[in-house]
């Protein structure tokens, strides 16, 4: 499915997912255990909530942008950066 979105950098759509998958796997139960410690498990189950309803909501919003960024790539719209250096020297 993440090969899907990006077809065009595929390794580093996958970098990307590992990085938030085993980040979250590591900093998600050592960051809880810590917020328990400090204010208990009535505060820390709220900010746990908090936390997936703020990741789901971003991926709600960066979703369909990283779409219409890939549609316009398909489309030709954007250039590499090559491409507007080598525009920018034939204006020269």
């Amino acid at each position: 499915m993440v090969v899907r979105a990006v077809p065009r950098a595929p390794a580093a759509a996958m970098g990307v997912v590992m990085v938030g998958a085993f980040g979250g796997g590591v900093l998600g139960p050592s960051g809880f255990g810590l917020l328990v410690e400090r204010v208990g498990y009535r505060a820390a189950w709220p900010v746990a909530a908090s936390c997936l309803v703020a990741a789901a909501g971003l991926v709600l919003y960066a979703g369909p942008r990283l779409q219409r960024t890939q549609d316009s790539d398909a489309a030709g719209h954007a250039r590499s950066p090559d491409a507007v250096l080598e525009g920018a020297e034939r204006n020269d």
